[in-house]
């Protein structure tokens, strides 16, 4: 597909352009048009001046257009682009490759550090939306909640996807870089948008094997409003990102301004990054979030709003540590999406279905704001997301005891007789990384101190009466559920957890639970 080039005058400008450029080993430039490609199969793109897209320290970003040569006709193709034109003396080589690697499938140049032509480096890339800011002003008013979570969700799928892995390298990547200009929106279908992050020039990777954990050494960078405490003591990693994307999901929420505070009590840029060094400065401004977006009659509505504004204030807290991961950031969101998206079809749900699946993901979305340890059930049902997503069930005994836990989470019991299987899975042999992974979905670093924690919960939650005539008999159903299935379940386990139980309470043997029936 290509269209026609209505200007005559640009037409005119362009076919002399080419002429000149042909016997022009690539990359090669003349007047508005750029040759790039091999001597065999060149591609020409015309640079349209006049069409600034943005401009900052590194150069400009102009409109362009791929030139198809059609027998003796010249035309435009099909899809937008833009060429963004930078100066070498004010940009590293370096940061050029790193937006190279990062969003190289929208790239038509090749390697843009070994793109200097007429004094600049060149960087050819598809249209990838309009400005954020430019969106804000002419349609973002116009977006109800469940438009503007998929904003927010798009742009965290892409986020996800270079925290954890970037196609070239295969290693993670950090942006340094998340500002409201560096966002850019694209309609993918009618009255649907998707937002993503742009401007990798000052990205680095990550090679350690815990992304979200580690901080680097790195040099001072980013922009003064919203760059990490962190950053400007020189380390940085994943959650300084997610300090920075506080504004732009704030916004997208309804916050006019999100830097009101900060911006009055701190004008001028330098006093800001000292005292955020410091740890000094006001959060993000969160006024008036979600408040004209979410319906008075929405169920929870009050208890919705505070969890959301936590959950943003969490995600810019100054301990590094103390910020959510870029899992947990995106599975809040999606909870909040599905939620939103349950409410909009719920004339087509059965109330109680309704009910369940709506408290659910409320729960869900409370838990992650205070990661309660003793809520086990919770935290298993994000271990299971996990473990769909990372490929553990590639292990025979992590889809064994994978579906365990699934039984767990899907019976109807209580959160005490599933701590009690999980403390006893927990205790089982083997399966060391897994069980390693489903502590620290309960906040422990060790499998033994998760295990600790869920015994003495137990032990304080119930009696040797109850435990013995009421929950028992429940875990053992669970167990034998289990074991039907085949999924595995080890009997010493739970005998060994009857039997602290019973020393516990004094229980004599005859009166304690006899567990050799499973």
């Amino acid at each position: 597909m290509s269209r026609e080039i209505t200007d005559l005058g640009v037409k005119e400008s362009i076919q002399k352009s080419i002429v000149l450029l042909k016997d022009k080993k690539p990359p090669a430039y003349n007047d508005s048009v750029l040759k790039i490609g091999s001597e065999d199969n060149p591609r020409y793109y015309y640079i349209n001046h006049a069409d600034l897209k943005g401009k900052g320290s590194f150069g400009a970003v102009y409109a362009a257009e791929k030139i198809v040569l059609e027998s003796n006709e010249i035309r435009f193709g099909d899809k937008e682009y833009v060429i963004k034109l930078m100066s070498p003396a004010k940009t590293e080589r370096e940061e050029l490759d790193n937006e190279y690697r990062v969003q190289k499938k929208y790239i038509e140049t090749e390697k843009p550090s070994d793109m200097l032509v007429n004094g600049h480096y060149f960087l050819i890339m598809e249209n990838m939306g309009t400005d954020f800011l430019e969106f804000k002003k002419s349609k973002l008013s116009s977006l109800n909640l469940e438009q503007r979570l998929n904003l927010v969700v798009s742009f965290l799928h892409t986020f996800n996807l270079w925290a954890h892995y970037t196609p070239s390298t295969k290693e993670a990547v950090q942006n340094f870089d998340i500002k409201l200009e560096n966002i850019v929106i694209k309609e993918v279908s009618k009255d649907r948008w998707e937002a993503t992050p742009i401007d990798y020039g000052l990205a680095d990777a990550i090679t350690q094997a815990d992304v979200e954990r580690k901080r680097t050494s790195i040099t001072a960078k980013g922009s003064p409003r919203y760059v990490a405490p962190e950053v400007l003591n020189e380390k940085g990693g994943i959650r300084s990102d997610i300090f920075s994307m506080v504004p732009f999901i704030a916004v997208v929420l309804g916050v006019e301004n999100p830097f009101e505070e900060l911006d009055k009590k701190y004008p001028n840029p330098y006093h800001l990054i000292y005292n955020r060094k410091e740890g000094k400065t006001p959060p993000f401004s969160l006024s008036n979030l979600l408040e004209e977006l979410v319906p008075e009659e929405f169920p929870e509505r009050e208890r919705l709003i505070e969890t959301v504004k936590q959950f943003l204030n969490k995600m810019q807290k100054f301990k590094y540590k103390e910020r959510p991961t870029a899992d947990d950031v995106l599975r809040f969101f999606n909870d909040f999406h599905i939620l939103v998206l349950h409410y909009k079809n719920k004339d087509e749900i059965v109330n109680e279905d309704f009910s369940e699946e709506f408290n659910k993901r409320l729960d869900r979305m409370d838990s992650l704001v205070n990661k309660n340890k003793s809520n086990t059930k919770i935290a298993i049902q994000d271990y299971l997301i996990e473990t769909k997503k990372r490929h553990f069930f590639s292990k025979e005994l992590g889809r064994r005891r994978a579906m365990v836990y699934s039984v767990a989470i899907e019976s109807s019991q209580s959160s005490l007789e599933v701590s009690i299987l999980i403390y006893a899975l927990l205790n089982e042999s083997g399966g060391k990384d897994l069980k390693k992974t489903v502590a620290k979905q309960l906040g422990y670093t060790k499998a033994s101190d998760a295990a600790k924690a869920l015994h003495k919960d137990i032990l304080k939650k119930t009696s040797p009466e109850t435990f013995s005539n009421d929950i028992m008999p429940e875990v053992k159903k669970l167990a034998r559920y289990a074991d039907n299935s085949k999924q595995g379940f080890s009997k010493n386990t739970i005998e060994g957890l009857m039997i602290s139980i019973r020393e516990s309470y004094k229980i004599s043997k005859e009166n304690g639970a006899d567990l050799r029936v499973l």
